[in-house]
């Protein structure tokens, strides 16, 4: 017997989030409305509604259109979706799925009745329903899908124990690269304390990283970190 499991599809863009959702049975995809972003930098208005959305249609599964170039390689685009990916499975503890949207937008172009303002709005919701009924064909052929898996950083402790890391975030600044991390084990602990490692070494095949001790700099980095974001996380 099929279990009922819903659908959320987003189709990412930079003024506009297409949304489409799948039928109970996750046959059948369909359209339910563009999300306006506004100013581009801020998203938690879009996030916000995102999780609005999961909860109206009881879906607990999202599917991020991934845009591949038409070659197959990962351009600017694809970076800017892996970094919205990894906030909405951070804020909303969804999973995440990132699927190839190539043709999807094209397809959508062909439907849409105009390629006025509200045209191109309904283009960016038929490109996710495009991509999902693709995910949704494709998942009855039992295939392999694309997860969004998380970044694990593994460090050595004073006691020379390995410890794991989840990587929550990521920033570049002064030319150097930080990462905000939390324990693997207290990911999900919404009072877990944050630390931030600092890449030291990029000449290696394998980036090495060492913890921010430096308070003045520790405090710089932070701010960005908390800048435009919700974190629920004490540093």
């Amino acid at each position: 017997m099929r279990t009922a499991k819903r659908y959320l599809a987003l189709d990412y863009g930079d003024k506009n989030i297409g949304v489409a959702v799948s039928d109970p049975t996750g046959t059948i995809a369909t359209p339910v409305e563009t999300i306006r972003r506004g100013d581009p930098t801020a998203i938690n208005a879009s996030v916000k509604r995102v999780k609005e959305l999961l909860g109206a249609y009881n879906a607990d599964e999202i599917i991020l259109g991934f845009p591949v170039k038409m070659d197959g390689t990962e351009g600017k685009r694809c970076e800017i979706t892996r970094a919205f990916a990894e906030k909405l499975k951070r804020r909303l503890k969804a999973s995440v799925i990132l699927w190839d949207e190539r043709f999807s937008t094209v397809s959508a172009l062909k439907a849409a009745p105009s390629v006025s303002a509200n045209g191109y709005q309904n283009v960016d919701m038929m490109a996710a329903v495009y991509f999902l009924q693709n995910y949704l064909d494709h998942k009855k052929g039992e295939h392999t899908m694309e997860h969004f898996d998380e970044d694990i950083i593994t460090m050595l402790g004073d006691n020379g124990e390995e410890q794991r890391y989840v990587v929550m975030d990521e920033k570049e600044y002064n030319g150097s690269k930080y990462l905000l991390v939390v324990e693997e084990d207290a990911r999900d602990d919404d009072d877990a304390e944050a630390s931030i490692i600092k890449a030291v070494d990029f000449d290696s095949e394998d980036e090495i990283y060492e913890f921010l001790e430096d308070d003045d700099e520790f405090n710089t980095v932070a701010e960005l970190f908390q800048e435009n974001e919700d974190y629920d996380i004490e540093f």
